[in-house]
């Protein structure tokens, strides 16, 4: 039986992107060349349209890229990177064009909405279509569970309305979406091109990633309160699973400075790995993604002195010696640092031994070396 193949772009389809792409262009330097021949309500529509533009076509075009780079010559991969970088010229030019952040704003919302649509058409493509749920009244449902007939036998409802429960099963076998490394970068390098203002940046990725305002602030709780939140822990993780480029813009903000803007994001994340550490035997073995999902949120924090740098820059190197339940106490120490340091600002922790003891307890055991001297070097 003969196999089906996919076949590449047919040159045609390429002509036309390349000859889209650089229409929009040429009109965005039209626009940069006379600013002051258009009309104010003019301008602001086309700045807007060119935002968007910009953005999809450049995000096309490294789709294409994705697809091309295996199966075509040199020259046309030469033409497409020619392409991507003028947009990103293009994209940087628009960003700075006034001293206001507009322009910021439009660009990186449309590329946090395409990253978090990536690769979507394929998916269905690959048969990963959901399964259709009837669509359900919240008000017929509060009638017949309030009302005087009510029976109150409440079901259970998924997270998702257009998911079932079957469906998380697999999750883990799933793929996750833009795991060629070349893509990231060059969409990373975009998004790096449309920002001048990491404060609201920031804002904005916390905004995109979760909607929702309750919860929303910097506070720091009690590992107790983590029960009132998991649902939204959960579906906040799923989203850094599902799209890794999301830890790539995590880290930016960290190394800008700003990453206390993004609090319930990394309040989440470590809820849902204390969580997930806490309910797995000590005698499993580690698993992969988990393990470094936990080492890049240290590493995150620490890059932004969210926790102390030193000695925290050393332990994620360690966790794979740890086993799960280990682990669970290592983020636990560290959730309490920062618990007992957003309570007050003004009486911070003048001492990191109480928050390290259980840890060095567990490395004198497993590694006493040179990795437990740097950590504990001017504490103990």
């Amino acid at each position: 039986m003969d196999t089906l193949v996919a076949s590449p772009p047919t040159m045609d389809i390429r002509k036309e992107v390349l000859n889209e792409c650089h229409l929009q262009v040429k009109q965005f330097l039209q626009h940069i060349d006379e600013p002051k021949t258009l009309g104010q309500k003019f301008a602001i529509q086309q700045q807007h349209n060119l935002c968007i533009s910009l953005v999809v076509n450049y995000v096309s075009l490294v789709q294409k890229l994705e697809v091309m780079k295996e199966a075509d010559s040199s020259t046309e991969v030469g033409q497409l990177m020619s392409t991507i970088f003028t947009y990103q010229k293009c994209m940087k030019a628009l960003c700075y064009l006034f001293q206001n952040t507009i322009n910021q704003q439009i660009l990186t919302r449309t590329f946090l909405d395409c990253l978090l649509s990536w690769n979507k058409d394929l998916e269905e493509e690959k048969g990963m279509k959901e399964k259709p749920v009837a669509e359900v009244s919240l008000l017929t449902e509060n009638v017949k569970y309030g009302g005087p007939q009510s029976s109150f036998k409440f079901r259970k409802i998924p997270l998702h309305r257009t998911k079932d429960f079957a469906s998380w099963k697999n999750r883990q076998t799933q793929e996750p979406v833009l795991s060629s490394f070349f893509s990231r970068v060059l969409l990373l390098d975009g998004v790096k091109n449309c920002i001048k203002d990491y404060d609201k940046f920031s804002r904005l990725l916390v905004e995109v990633i979760t909607p929702d305002v309750m919860f929303n602030d910097a506070s720091w709780p009690d590992e107790e309160f983590l029960k009132v939140t998991i649902e939204r822990d959960l579906l906040i993780c799923k989203k850094y699973d599902e799209h890794p480029i999301l830890w790539d813009l995590t880290e930016l903000v960290a190394v800008s400075g700003h990453l206390q803007n993004c609090t319930p994001l990394i309040r989440a994340l470590m809820a849902v790995q204390m969580t997930r550490w806490a309910s797995r035997a000590s005698n499993e073995i580690l698993e992969k993604n988990a393990l470094e999902s936990s080492q890049k949120l240290l590493s995150l924090m620490a890059k932004a002195d969210f926790i102390p740098f030193v000695p925290f820059k050393y332990v994620p190197s360690i966790l794979p010696k740890l086993n799960s339940w280990q682990i669970y106490c290592v983020l636990s120490d560290v959730w309490k640092l920062i618990r007992d340091s957003t309570l007050d600002s003004s009486s911070k922790p003048t001492s990191l031994k109480p928050y390290l003891e259980r840890l060095r307890v567990i490395l004198s055991h497993k590694c006493p070396g040179p990795v437990f001297v740097k950590i504990f070097r001017g504490i103990l």
